[in-house]
């Protein structure tokens, strides 16, 4: 009995081997020429272009908390402890969870201090309050402005804690933030301060010490202009060049509150304000309307490929008209073709129009004498092309699961 099953079972396994035989035979060809055929297809595979897309969203200033001293009552503060922290975001969430990467200039502190500085507005919120961002897909936050030291040095270092804490990258002065996803290596600089050319420096330098880390893409955000003025100073125009000489793809500009136009110099946009967007420091300021700016960058085998796509999302700061509810929205119908209106009557001067969609179109390139402009600041002072040593530090992530390919 087991002499015969043992039989069998030899006689099955030589037939498996044969077949195994003639099936490997079938795979690889019986010729030279199916082996070619299969080299060439390899080799087919690696000549195809790699192309990725990168679509990243930029939102204004966030100012989450209040001012010292200010009632609770309508506050963000009560917002938060009445609806907790998907309320403000959700109406936009969309458009951030569907983007490769979200930008907000964060405006104010995260900290308990008790001690603010003196002066006339200071903002601060609870460390919990970051989740608003958060847990909505925003990314990365912009952080060099005027009331980053509103508590003082603790507040500032605080905040920047709660940022690593939560593992969410910024940019800060001299400390350049980096953000992965898709494979590819965004950069950003973050500059804010009251002498110019110490402005331009510091985004020189930290463009160098973005390239030194090899990014594929620059983002700049720089701090400044006039509050409440819907056109760009000189001051803003030549940071804003000098940022793109140095090699930033993307400009992007906050401070006025509201919003300002958009130009396209050398082959980079320019936003100059993108206005407030969850503004906890105004409960009610005249002007609500805002933008997401949307642009999309495209990389052939690793390398940026210039184009001019860039678009508009218009929106207000408050889901209602008669005073901020902290919740930004986005614009339909008239309310929408009205903010476009006006970011063409802005624009009109700096070369670019947008469609009826909110899609920029640069009408023309601004000239090469701009770029001698950026040389020479507003201080009399000349700017620097050299790169200096790296000093500054870093700070990197990588795209959450659900917004990464």
């Amino acid at each position: 009995m087991k002499q015969t099953t043992g039989k069998k079972i030899s006689r099955w396994m030589k037939a498996c081997m044969a077949l195994t035989t003639a099936s490997a035979l079938l795979l690889t060809g019986c010729g030279s020429g199916s082996g070619e055929e299969s080299a060439d297809s390899v080799r087919e595979k690696e000549k195809t272009p790699k192309t990725v897309e990168i679509t990243i969203s930029a939102a204004g200033d966030c100012t989450l908390g209040r001012h010292t001293g200010s009632p609770y009552a309508s506050s963000l503060d009560a917002y938060y402890d009445q609806n907790g922290a998907d309320y403000f975001l959700k109406n936009v969430r969309p458009v951030f969870e569907k983007d490769d990467m979200t930008i907000v200039n964060f405006e104010g502190t995260l900290t308990e201090s008790t001690t603010p500085a003196v002066k006339q507005f200071t903002f601060k919120g609870p460390k919990e309050y970051l989740n608003i961002l958060t847990d909505s897909g925003v990314d990365f936050m912009s952080f060099a402005n005027n009331h980053m030291y509103d508590y003082l040095e603790k507040g500032c270092q605080d905040t920047i804690e709660v940022f690593k804490e939560n593992d969410v990258p910024y940019a800060s002065l001299d400390e350049v933030g980096i953000f992965k996803v898709k494979g590819v290596k965004l950069g950003m600089v973050s500059v804010h301060g009251e002498v110019e050319s110490e402005e331009a420096e510091m985004i020189e330098n930290g463009i160098q010490k973005l390239k030194k880390k090899g990014v594929d893409i620059i983002i700049v955000s720089i701090h400044s202009g006039v509050e409440r003025a819907n056109y760009p100073s000189d001051k803003q125009k030549n940071l804003a060049y000098c940022a793109v000489d140095a090699g930033a793809d993307l400009v992007l500009g906050h401070h006025p509150h509201v919003i300002q136009g958009a130009e396209f110099y050398k082959g980079v946009y320019i936003e100059y304000s993108l206005g407030n967007f969850c503004f906890g420091g105004n409960r009610n300021p005249a002007d609500k309307d805002t933008i997401i700016l949307q642009k999309t960058f495209r990389l052939k085998n690793g390398k940026l490929q210039r184009d001019d796509n860039m678009k508009i999302i218009p929106c207000s700061i408050s889901s209602v008209s008669a005073y901020n509810n902290y919740q930004p929205k986005i614009l339909e119908e008239q309310d929408k073709a009205r903010v476009i209106r006006r970011m063409n009557e802005y624009s009109a001067k700096l070369g670019v129009s947008f469609d009826s969609e909110g899609n920029a179109s640069p009408e023309q390139e601004q000239s090469a004498e701009n770029s001698s402009k950026a040389s020479k600041t507003s201080d009399g002072s000349k700017t620097s092309n050299s790169s200096k040593a790296d000093t500054g530090s870093e700070n990197t992530n990588s795209k959450k699961q659900g917004k990464s390919a």
